[in-house]
């Protein structure tokens, strides 16, 4: 509750995931079917981007987490929160960032966030002020309208915390050439939640 309450300080929606049980298992009614999704999905309807039951106020944060003291916390990406989140999956993904860096430029410094992703994996937070696309590719993804990120202090189905890299770094500004280049890449999905 205390993580919701400070995100939801800071301007973006909050809703509250299911978690990952004592055996390892998804607290949602699949249980051991849900697979990559375990402890990242929504315990709440949230309906077209997100935004149909997200919520900032403070008082709906602290019923759900009354209801739920274990959820795991998902931030509403893109727009409505202001940001967008850069997620690198493993050696893939650092490869592909390494290969962009010299292509449309480097990213900027910014809060990072060790995801539990098996092989590592990292969650770079960005301010954004217009729509930000939603779109997989090469191990490097980004989470923006429509998305959904799992935020610290969350626990991934591999037993691993998110946990914030440096915590007194500010969040910086996706560049445009970012932005531009993750719309025009390949695949996008409309609705996500990752790792």
């Amino acid at each position: 509750l205390e993580a919701a309450l400070q995100y939801a300080g800071g301007g973006q929606f909050i809703v509250p995931l299911h978690n990952i049980r004592a055996d390892g298992l998804c607290t949602c009614s699949k249980r051991l079917t849900c697979g990559k999704s375990a402890g990242k999905h929504p315990r709440i309807p949230t309906g077209e981007k997100h935004l149909g039951a997200a919520s900032r106020d403070p008082d709906q944060l602290a019923t759900w987490w009354r209801k739920w003291p274990q959820a795991n916390v998902g931030i509403v990406t893109g727009l409505a929160s202001g940001i967008a989140v850069v997620d690198i999956d493993g050696a893939e993904g650092r490869a592909t960032l390494e290969r962009l860096a010299t292509e449309v430029g480097p990213l900027p410094v910014t809060e990072a966030v060790i995801s539990g992703r098996a092989g590592g994996g990292l969650h770079l937070y960005y301010r954004i002020s217009r729509p930000a696309p939603e779109n997989d590719g090469d191990g490097l993804d980004i989470r923006g309208d429509g998305g959904l990120v799992v935020a610290p202090p969350s626990r991934h189905a591999s037993g691993a915390v998110y946990k914030v890299v440096e915590p007194q770094r500010e969040i910086a500004d996706l560049p445009e050439a970012w932005l531009e280049y993750f719309a025009n890449r390949g695949s996008t999905r409309e609705s996500a939640t990752r790792e």
